[in-house]
């Protein structure tokens, strides 16, 4: 300090810097020396300045400015010479511009209060506190005359091209609207930024995030929204009564569901934002008419608007650190901490007077926990405790919620649940409706319906219910509604006829469980019906067809009942029926599961081969066993008489068999004569060994038949097929040998190379063997007159001019 002595050492720097910025954007550039030089030059014209100066005095920075004048640029000159003349400003104001000048381009000092007070200082003994308000009061009277701009702390020299713009800028307009939007978006996007408020429930630990409003002066941030919470700023633009008094400002929090955060009555930051937002109207609207040699101011107003925003963030985090916060009437003590800290720890307090159930929501429960409400009791206890159910008040509110829409005749839909209950006073999270729900259907106090299907443990499995109420994609499908309890006596009858019916007894008193078992064995039982009438097809006389059409009916009604009260109140209205068909359809099942199906069979197979051969059955006891088999078979319920058919049936086999064999006696010494007869015809021919083979092979088919045809019918009519055999293989004979003789037709001769007619041959008649047999009527005949014989013979005659052809000879055979 002595060794510069009446300069400050500090200043050596500073001026260089000075220099470097003035050559670079304030002076003629030419004529101003570089280096050291210039340095030399300044110090000495300043030193000059002082030179009858007392020991004490310091050089100030402004008298540089005096050895630099005839250096610097007109623009800035012309600006401090109508400082000089302006008779509003002292001669001290001049001093500071133009010390405001020397440092505007100069980056490494602050051009704050502090710092323009200590390059005006004249004297080591000079006060400083009168000093800076001296300082402050000349920077007021140079922003007024627009030779000087404030940002912030700091102050600016404005040359008259910046002059112009900051009265081109002054001149936009900023609304009120404008100002509060963009406060508000600084504190709700840059300080607070998260729209919902994650609450940590201390009776469950679950977090719960709560969407609320943001407010700035009655003013809604973005658009208007109607959350059950909110967050209300109060600057100082806001009017009320009693100049926001704590008093009134209690009675505001009482009357709405919102933090009240009022800021201190400071309203820089407010003329920051109003300064921004002109600014930015200026660049957007008429930054892009500027000439270019502009640019420079232009894009300083960009980086001054980005420094206000820096700034308006920290005014208002500042002021929020100091706003006095009021909930539900009261002012929370919070001290000063980070802004959203403090807002939170006020949110905090509101959630818990405004969502004051949601404690009933005692558990937090998962997906997990939903699951296990259909495989485990424990979920319906809390603590270990039998007798204390978990969120038993949750459970009834939600339960109430339902029964009330149930009489006011509205639907009840599970997304409309869950918006109901994430509302005050509950603010249950999704998750939680779901469980409560889910329990409320497994305890049978509400139904599900989706897509008019009733949802239920019987049509339905777990992991259906399931998905039905926790994915979204079901949230406006699924119905709720209270769940109706059949009357016990429903109950009751249906019991009775599972018992019945099923011989499975019904215990316990989940109807869901009962009516699920009931159409379980329905089907079961159905299907064993539809196999037992299967049977019918092939032997229609079965008894109990239609008591199984009448009980397969009753059950198919039954299993297409999906509603539980309507089932109750059909099978117990059908009670009766139910009890019948179970009496009725036991005796049928029994009589294909054991051997009455067999006895009953067998006793048909008889009657048929009777009626077949009844016209030939002329023994009165046989007919009469006939009638007792036939009048058990054909009882509607034989159930109880079959054990009588077994000895009928074996008396019927052995009178039948015997009567069988007295008739076939007679028939096979006819079946063996007639074969005797074609071997012998045979036998005289050369060709026999060519037919004797399939001869015998066609008699004894008959004869096989014989032997095992069971019908008195089919017995006699063998004589006539015989017969038919045996004329048969005796015209084959007889065709084969004509066959044999027939001549060679002769050539025809050529005399003369003429053509001579042959001679004609005369063709030979073939042979035709008819039985007697074929052309007497099988009929029995009564002749009592000459005119009976000539009736017959005339029948005879007709069937035998039937066989008789131009070139046929008949031959009878006997």
């Amino acid at each position: 300090f002595a060794a510069v002595y009446p300069f400050i050492p500090y200043q050596f720097n500073l001026l260089g810097q000075v220099l470097t910025a003035i050559r670079t954007y304030g002076a003629s550039g030419k004529h101003l020396a570089d280096g050291e030089r210039s340095m030399i030059a300044l110090f000495k014209e300043s030193a000059d300045t002082f030179k009858n100066s007392d020991v004490g005095v310091l050089i100030p920075f402004y008298v540089f400015y005096n050895a630099l004048d005839k250096f610097i640029d007109s623009t800035y000159q012309v600006v401090i010479s109508q400082a000089t003349d302006n008779s509003r400003l002292s001669s001290f104001d001049v001093e500071l511009l133009k010390v405001l000048f020397m440092v505007k381009y100069v980056k490494e000092i602050k051009t704050n209060v502090e710092n323009l007070t200590t390059l005006m200082i004249t004297n080591i003994d000079e006060d400083r506190i009168a000093l800076k308000k001296q300082v402050e009061e000349s920077l007021i009277r140079l922003i007024n005359e627009t030779f000087v701009q404030k940002n912030g702390d700091t102050y600016m020299f404005l040359s008259n091209e910046e002059q112009e713009i900051n009265r081109r800028i002054g001149e936009e307009s900023a609304e009120m609207a404008e100002i509060i939007n963009e406060t508000s978006a600084v504190i709700f996007q840059d300080v607070i930024r998260e729209p919902k408020y994650r609450y940590v429930a201390p009776h469950n630990g679950r977090r719960y995030d709560f969407a609320y409003n943001q407010i700035v002066d009655d003013r809604f941030f973005k658009n208007i929204q109607s959350n059950d919470i909110g967050v209300k700023v109060l600057t100082p633009y806001y009017d009320t009564i009693d100049n926001n008094s704590a008093e009134a400002m209690r009675m505001l929090s009482a009357q709405e569901n919102n933090v009240i955060v009022v800021l201190p009555n400071d309203s820089i930051f407010l003329d920051e934002i109003t300064e921004a937002i002109k600014i930015e109207k200026f660049i957007n609207r008429r930054g892009t008419s500027l000439s270019k040699t502009l640019d420079n101011i232009k894009r300083a107003k960009q980086d001054e608007l980005i420094e206000k925003r820096a700034r308006v963030k920290t005014f208002i985090e500042d002021a929020l650190k100091n706003a006095d916060l009021y909930v539900n009437g009261d002012k929370v003590n919070i001290g000063p901490k980070e802004p959203v800290t403090r807002i939170y720890e006020a949110m905090a307090k509101l959630v818990s007077m405004r969502f004051n159930k949601l404690a009933y929501m005692e558990t937090a429960p998962t997906q997990t926990d939903i699951e296990a409400i259909f495989t485990t009791t424990n979920q319906t206890t809390l603590g270990g405790m039998n007798n204390q159910v978990a969120n038993k008040l949750a459970l009834g509110e939600v339960l109430q919620i339902i029964e009330l829409n149930s009489v006011r005749h509205m639907k009840t839909t599970l997304k409309g649940l869950v918006e109901k209950f994430s509302t005050a006073p509950w603010g249950f999270a999704d998750i939680d409706v779901q469980w409560l729900l889910t329990m409320l259907f497994k305890q049978n106090k509400v139904g599900f319906t989706i897509n008019s299907q009733i949802v239920s443990l019987i049509n339905n499995n777990i992991a259906d219910v399931i998905r039905y109420v926790t994915k979204k994609e079901f949230a406006e499908k699924l119905l709720i509604e209270v769940k109706q309890i059949p009357e016990p006596v429903w109950v009751k009858n249906t019991k009775d006829v599972m018992k019945e019916l099923f011989g499975i007894p019904a215990s316990g008193d989940d109807t869901d469980a009962i009516m699920k078992a009931f159409q379980h064995y329905t089907q079961s039982k159905t299907h064993e019906i539809q196999q037992l009438l299967v049977e019918y097809r092939f032997e229609v006389r079965y008894p109990g067809k239609n008591v199984l059409r009448k009980a397969e009916k009753l059950l198919e009604e039954t299993s297409t009942i999906t509603n539980p009260m309507q089932f109750y109140q059909f099978v117990s209205n059908k009670r009766d029926e139910f009890l019948d068909s179970a009496d009725d359809i036991s005796p049928v099942i029994a009589f294909f599961a054991n051997e009455q199906k067999t006895i009953f069979t067998k006793a048909w197979k008889y009657i048929d081969i009777f009626q077949n051969s009844k016209t030939y059955v002329v023994d009165k006891e046989l007919i009469d066993l006939v009638g007792s088999i036939r009048a058990i078979a054909a009882k509607p319920s034989p159930y109880s008489d079959i054990y009588k058919l077994p000895a009928l049936l074996d008396d019927f086999a052995q009178k039948y068999t015997e009567l069988l064999k007295q008739e076939a006696k007679p028939i096979r010494e006819e079946l063996e004569a007639d074969r005797t007869y074609v071997l012998q015809a045979l036998q005289t021919k050369d060709f026999a060994d060519k037919f004797e083979k399939q001869f015998l092979d066609r008699f004894e088919e008959l004869r096989d038949k014989l032997a095992h045809s069971n019908k008195i019918s089919e017995v006699k009519s063998i004589r006539y097929e015989s017969d038919a055999l045996k004329t048969r293989c005796l015209n084959e004979i007889s065709d084969y040998e004509s066959k044999m003789a027939r001549p060679v037709p002769p050539v025809t001769p050529l005399i003369g190379g003429h053509v001579v007619a042959p001679v004609p041959v005369v063709p030979k008649k073939t042979k035709k063997l008819v039985s007697m047999k074929s052309v007497i009527i099988s009929q029995s005949v009564e002749l009592e007159s000459e005119q009976d014989i000539d009736k017959l013979l005339e029948r005879m005659k007709i069937q035998l001019m039937k066989q008789l052809d131009e070139d046929t000879i008949i031959s009878l055979l006997v």
